[in-house]
């Protein structure tokens, strides 16, 4: 139910969606169920030193979205 639920809400929702939680709060099960090809999927996983790092967290979201979609977020 719980699964259900959520999928159904992102699914409706038109933009992005930003999924922000350790993955014991189900995450993994969210993403496995929503690799259906409709969506591309970025996958930022930030260490505990990146808590309080903006430059840190910009720069693991910007690789990460170059691996997903194959250019870079910013040009340089």
């Amino acid at each position: 139910m719980w699964l259900q639920q959520h999928l159904a809400a992102i699914k409706q929702h038109p933009g992005p969606t930003l999924l922000s939680a350790p993955v014991l709060f189900g995450t993994s099960h969210l993403l496995a169920a929503l690799k259906d090809g409709e969506r591309a999927f970025v996958w930022v996983e930030l260490t505990t030193s990146d808590r309080n790092d903006e430059i840190a967290q910009g720069n693991r979201l910007a690789e990460a979205v170059k691996q997903a979609i194959g250019y870079p977020l910013y040009e340089n």
